[in-house]
């Protein structure tokens, strides 16, 4: 299957449809998705304790420390980039191929803080992070 891509940065037409033949001067070029032979599934695992406590009457904290981690994450890079200085491209012609592989990787640790007083008829809260 064959997919058109065509790039109108002020379009004035709508509502109505312009024809092939018009959008022709704006036409993309082909790019060809090619995917990594060892491909594998984004994972993501992710751990969290955390505390409530009642400090007094009034006082309420709460604290939360939350560690992610990703795994098999995905990106794409430009597989037929032509080496640098040069025209000439690994794949022999100039068509986009881009190549997705499963090579990411993410790391995330987070800390939060909430504190509450709930004195009579007032009430505050606060939030903190750090991330």
């Amino acid at each position: 299957m064959t997919q058109l891509s065509y790039l109108i940065p002020n379009p004035d037409f709508f509502p109505a449809v312009p024809s092939l033949s018009s959008l022709a001067g704006n036409s993309q070029p082909q790019t060809t998705q090619l995917l990594a032979r060892d491909l594998k599934a984004p994972r993501t695992y992710q751990a969290n304790v955390g505390l409530d406590r009642q400090v007094n009457r009034y006082f309420r904290l709460s604290a939360n420390y939350i560690n992610s981690r990703g795994v098999h994450l995905l990106r794409q890079t430009g597989a037929n980039a032509p080496y640098p200085g040069t025209e000439i491209y690994p794949y022999g012609d100039n068509t986009v191929r881009l190549l997705t592989e499963s090579v990411g990787f993410s790391r995330t640790s987070q800390f939060f803080i909430n504190p509450q007083v709930n004195y009579k008829k007032l009430f505050l809260f606060g939030f903190y992070a750090l991330s």
